[in-house]
């Protein structure tokens, strides 16, 4: 919708906001939050299996510099964001029709994915996409709760997570 609607008013073609109109990106998104691009592949998309409505985390992996007296921390993986909803998949900003394999192609050739995030995380994503390579992992539908808002810290989850490490 365009505007607040009052219970019982008639509904005319100017109040909806269709797909294809500009402003409607805007007006999926929920209250305080923002709309970020990220860019993947086969692999780091899920290889097109991941569709708008879908929840994903987002993971990091970058390699190091060799300046640690260690080698033991060459490469490092850690999830930067939780539980956030995915808005778009390459232009596509509502999922595919069951029977046309036109749409599947299309989506597994997506090189973006538009994520909705709070400021923080927006933040936290453009900083992560700099420092090495964002892959995206669904999240199982079957969670108690799949519409939990993100907490403004940037993270879904208060469970504190420590970057896993590879010689």
């Amino acid at each position: 919708m365009r505007h607040p609607v009052a219970s019982g008013a008639v509904l005319v073609a100017d109040d909806v906001i269709l797909p294809s109109a500009p402003g409607f990106l805007a007006a999926t998104l929920k209250p305080d939050m923002r709309a970020v691009l990220v860019a993947v592949d086969d692999v780091s998309g899920n290889a097109g299996l991941i569709q708008p409505g879908d929840y994903v985390d987002l993971m990091l992996t970058q390699q190091m510099d060799r300046r640690t007296d260690s080698p033991d921390l060459a490469v490092s993986g850690e999830t930067v964001v939780e539980h956030v909803r995915v808005l778009v998949v390459g232009s596509e900003i509502s999922r595919p029709k069951v029977n046309t394999g036109d749409a599947s192609e299309a989506m597994s050739r997506a090189r973006t994915v538009t994520l909705e995030v709070t400021p923080r995380m927006g933040e936290v994503v453009a900083v992560a996409a700099c420092l090495g390579t964002l892959s995206l992992t669904l999240r199982s539908f079957a969670t108690a709760s799949r519409d939990m808002v993100a907490s403004a810290a940037g993270t879904a989850s208060p469970v504190d997570r420590t970057p896993i490490w590879a010689g």
